[in-house]
C-alpha cells in the first residue's frame, strides 16, 4: 500500500454530491472516484497512523480495510425510515483488543462534505454495559476519574458531548451526585467537529489527528477499562 499522501480534494465534492443524488445509480457511475478519493486514501490513512497508535496501546487495531478500521459506505436501511443507500460521510473507528462492533468503544474520525469530526465513544451500551457505566460514573475512584481525563479534552476543545437518551432519572440513584447527568446516558461520545482543515490534503493529517487521540486517551483508556475491549 502506498504511502498516505493525504485525501484529495474531490472527498468533499464526492460526498456533497452523494448527498444530493444518494442512489446506486449515481454511485455506480461515481464508484472509481469512491474508490480513489475515499476508500484508498482512507486505507493509506490507517495503515499510517497504525503504528503510531499502538504507542498509545497494543490492543488499538488499526486495520486499513472496510469492515476493519474503514466503516462501509452502505447504510443498514432494514429498521430505518430512512431508505436511501449510502452513508454520506467517511467513518473511521480504531477498536481495541477484542471488541468488534461499532458499540464497543473506540477512537473515531467522520470526514462529511463540511466538517471533520475527531472524537472518542461507544455508539451504545447493552444491558450488561449499561449497568457497568452506572456503576463506573457514581464510583468514588472512577466518576472523578472519568470527569478529570474529560476536563483534560474539553480544555483542548473538544466539548461536543453525546450520548444522553433517558429523560428520568434511572431508579436507586442519587439525582443529586455530581454526575448524574451521565445516568442518563445511553451511549457516549466526545469530540470536536472542525471546518475542514488544510492538513486534511496532506500527510500532516496523520499527525494531526495523532494529537487529537493522544488527547482523548484517557477518556478513551476508562471507557475500554469499564466498558470491556481489551484482551
Amino acid at each position: 500500500m502506498s504511502d498516505f499522501s493525504g485525501f484529495p480534494r474531490d472527498l468533499p465534492k464526492f460526498l456533497k454530491e452523494l448527498s444530493a443524488n444518494n442512489k446506486k445509480t449515481w454511485f455506480d457511475a461515481n464508484r472509481e472516484r469512491y474508490d480513489a478519493g475515499y476508500l484508498e486514501p482512507a486505507k493509506a490513512f490507517v495503515a499510517a497512523i497504525g503504528p503510531k497508535l499502538h504507542r498509545l496501546s497494543a490492543a488499538i487495531r488499526a486495520e486499513p480495510r472496510v469492515n476493519g478500521a474503514i466503516m462501509r459506505i452502505n447504510r443498514d436501511t432494514r429498521f430505518s425510515k430512512d431508505k436511501t443507500p449510502y452513508k454520506t460521510a467517511l467513518y473511521i473507528h480504531f477498536l481495541e483488543g477484542m471488541a468488534e462492533t461499532k458499540n464497543d468503544p473506540a477512537g473515531l474520525l467522520m470526514v462529511d462534505a463540511d466538517k471533520v469530526v475527531l472524537g472518542v465513544g461507544a455508539w451504545g451500551f447493552a444491558k450488561d454495559r449499561l449497568a457497568a457505566w452506572r456503576a463506573a460514573v457514581v464510583d468514588p475512584k472512577q466518576g472523578p476519574a472519568l470527569r478529570r481525563a474529560m476536563a483534560k479534552a474539553e480544555a483542548a476543545g473538544f466539548t461536543d458531548l453525546g450520548g444522553a437518551h433517558y429523560k428520568t432519572m434511572p431508579k436507586g440513584f442519587d439525582p443529586d451526585h455530581p454526575n448524574a447527568e451521565l445516568l442518563r446516558f445511553n451511549g457516549f461520545f466526545l469530540s470536536r467537529s472542525e471546518k475542514l482543515p488544510k492538513a486534511l490534503y496532506g500527510p500532516e493529517f496523520v499527525d494531526y489527528a495523532m494529537d487529537a487521540y493522544r488527547t482523548l486517551r484517557p477518556t478513551w483508556k476508562w471507557l475500554v477499562d469499564v466498558l470491556g475491549g481489551k484482551p
